[in-house]
């Protein structure tokens, strides 16, 4: 019996995609797709270690335990098992009724022996239908081959995509934490200083209050003393003659036995020098001993003949007795001088006005001096509220800032977490589509190379042009600028950036009490070699040298040029750029630093520099300079003075600081040396 074409079509529906043999045992999936038990039950056992179970045809997620047999299809495919299949008219040549036995490879048709004889096919190549069928079914298993490698392939790319979708997850995340984690350690340090600033205010505070206190203590104390003074030198003003002349003898007398007093502390302390001379003083009192008794005899002798002239004046009549009263009593107190108490009395109450008026001015400058310390106390007190108010302010911005600079990195990954996740879904979707195509295609060629030689010949060229090795480009997952973006986003560098932050926080925190100053550039200090900018503002290494005037003020040896404006004091800083050189110097210098002959940069000469020297950043110290990092040289350079202090800071990174000591306090002028550069370019800003 004779099975027309349909049922051949037919016969390829009942074979299994996994195996494309007749189905054995039918099971049918939930997406209604058919397959031989052994076969389904093998491909879930090797996938589904791997991810969730799809249908090997269309694709859609399936359970191992929703297998449902198909009874009535496993009895259809038995019943056709046993047909017998005989050529149709279909395989006789339409033309001559012969039948199609050749195959010519030009035309890729089916012919007859008659028309292989046509001039039509006589110069192309033909072949028997089962040789030929032989050879494509050989090239048609090569392509086979290929195709299950680049399935085989394209699974482990999803797979291995799925993986690097969930690694790229993890790292995302752990780096989300790891933002969060050290920006909240940026937090916690900030507060940390913002503590201590705030604490070092409030010690300054009790410094300054317990200061004030005690300079008012001592001014108060000095002023009630002053008072009292000057009333008890008021009160004895307008006392008697006689009271006051009294008085000043008690005074003077007090003040005698104070100044003994003061004296005799003293005078205890030279007791053990005293001591080792005692012996020669007590030979020098023997040797004298005699003539102090001598002449102590002579003065009582003197002395008793004095008492009786007087006794016998005083027996005489009073003429007789004031005759020569003045002789008789200088010759009794001859060493005292006698004055009228009036006058003395006046004399004593004009030394009592000008120690008045002394003390007086005194207490007037003590008293200024109190109300100038309580004004300089609450100026304090005013300072250290602002100061504290700064502090606050300060550590707010920051703050702000700290968590502006969080948002902004979480929201770089969390946009780079959307785009991986949107990477590996066109990448999945894509090996997915390429999957099925594949699939779809080995199942078409296993199908095709299953059929009849005559039937496998029909369409062969459209068939092998769709296996051609070149039809499918190869996918490379993930882009790589992601991955790139990823790993730039990764501890060592979160670490770096943070560090950078954290180090440049402290002169963050400085910029505030330092003055930003505009540097103009003094042509008239300028060596003949540097050429100037019009607006004064940059430098460069001239050609040649300029015909300018040799004024004192010009460097004539060393390429040196001096800012116009200069400090005495206070806190000043300002910014330089080199734009190109490898070596060059820049700092501070002395009003009287040396403009003739040869000059060298170090402190001794009045000159606080740093420079570039190829590849090295130094301090210019004497005897060999200092190096400040081991770090790339940078391009731009932060210089501060502070009075005796002078500190040069590299923008990006804090170098050390170089203290200076100066005997004598000069202006002091910012400077710029290129020496050796070629055509350098500092901008001062």
């Amino acid at each position: 019996m004779a099975l027309p074409r349909p049922g051949q079509d037919i016969q390829e529906e009942i074979k299994c995609p996994i195996c494309l043999e007749y189905l054995t045992d039918p099971v049918t999936l939930e997406c209604g797709h058919n397959f031989c038990r052994a076969c389904i039950g093998d491909y879930c056992e090797k996938w589904e270690e791997h991810e969730s179970l799809e249908c090997p045809v269309c694709r859609a997620k399936i359970q191992k335990g929703n297998l449902r047999p198909n009874w009535q299809l496993a009895n259809v495919v038995e019943g056709i098992k046993h047909l017998e299949f005989v050529p149709g008219v279909e395989d006789l040549c339409v033309s001559h009724k012969k039948e199609l036995s050749l195959f010519c490879e030009e035309d890729g048709a089916a012919v007859c022996v008659v028309c292989e004889r046509s001039p039509e096919h006589s110069s192309h190549k033909v072949l028997l239908i089962e040789k030929a069928s032989q050879k494509y079914k050989e090239q048609i298993q090569d392509e086979l081959e290929f195709l299950r490698e680049e399935r085989k392939r394209l699974e482990g790319l999803r797979v291995s995509e799925s993986q690097k979708q969930q690694e790229y997850q993890e790292m995302t995340k752990a780096e989300r934490q790891k933002v969060v984690s050290e920006f909240k350690r940026l937090h916690q340090m900030l507060e940390k200083q913002e503590q201590l600033l705030l604490a070092r205010l409030a010690e300054l505070e009790r410094e300054i209050e317990k200061s004030q206190e005690e300079t008012v203590t001592r001014l108060s104390d000095k002023i009630s003393h002053l008072n009292c003074l000057i009333r008890e030198m008021e009160s004895k003003c307008q006392q008697q003659s006689r009271y006051l002349l009294q008085a000043k003898t008690k005074a003077e007398r007090q003040k005698v036995v104070s100044e003994f007093k003061r004296l005799h502390q003293f005078i205890k302390e030279q007791e053990r020098l005293l001591l080792v001379r005692l012996a020669e003083l007590e030979r020098e009192i023997e040797t004298s001993q005699e003539e102090t008794v001598t002449k102590l005899s002579e003065e009582i002798s003197h002395l008793d003949s004095l008492v009786k002239e007087m006794e016998r004046k005083c027996q005489q009549p009073p003429r007789d007795l004031l005759q020569d009263i003045r002789s008789t009593l200088s010759r009794s107190s001859p060493s005292h001088t006698v004055v009228p108490a009036e006058g003395a009395a006046q004399e004593h109450k004009e030394q009592i006005q000008d120690e008045l008026e002394i003390l007086r001015e005194e207490r007037k400058r003590l008293e200024a001096l109190r109300v100038s310390e309580s004004q300089k106390h609450q100026e304090y007190q005013a300072k250290t509220k602002a100061e504290r108010q700064k502090v606050v302010s300060e550590s707010q911005r920051l703050h702000q800032f700290i968590e502006e600079q969080e948002r902004l990195l979480l929201a770089q990954l969390a946009e780079l977490e959307r785009e991986i996740e949107k990477s590996h879904e066109e990448t999945v979707t894509k090996v997915s589509e390429e999957v099925s195509h594949l699939d779809n295609l080995i199942r078409e060629m296993e199908c095709q190379c299953q059929k009849p030689p005559r039937d496998l010949l029909q369409g062969i060229r459209s068939t092998l042009s769709r296996c051609k090795k070149g039809k499918f480009q190869l996918l490379r997952g993930i882009f790589p600028e992601l991955q790139t973006r990823l790993k730039s986003c990764s501890e060592l560098n979160l670490r770096e950036k943070v560090s950078m932050f954290q180090g440049n926080l402290q002169s963050y925190l400085e910029e505030g009490s330092y003055s930003k100053v505009k540097v103009t550039l003094d042509p008239d200090t300028a060596n003949p070699q540097l050429l100037l900018s019009a607006d004064r503002r940059s430098v460069r290494l001239a050609d040649a040298p300029q015909q300018l005037p040799d004024n004192p003020e010009r460097f004539d040896s060393e390429l040196c040029v001096l800012g116009h404006e200069g400090f005495i004091s206070g806190r000043h800083c300002w910014e330089v750029e080199v734009q190109q050189g490898i070596f060059w110097a820049m700092g501070v210098a002395k009003e009287s630093v040396r403009r003739k002959g040869k000059i060298h940069l170090r402190p001794e000469d009045g000159i606080w520099a740093v420079q570039r020297r190829f590849h090295q950043f130094q301090a210019l110290t004497a005897p060999t300079p200092i190096p400040l990092s081991e770090h790339q040289v940078p391009n731009r350079v932060w210089e501060k003075i502070q009075d005796e202090l002078k500190i040069l800071r590299e923008e990006r990174k804090r170098l050390e600081a170089l203290r200076v000591s100066e005997s004598q306090k000069q202006q002091e002028y910012q400077g710029l040396s290129p020496q050796s550069c070629q055509k350098p370019l500092p901008k001062v800003n």
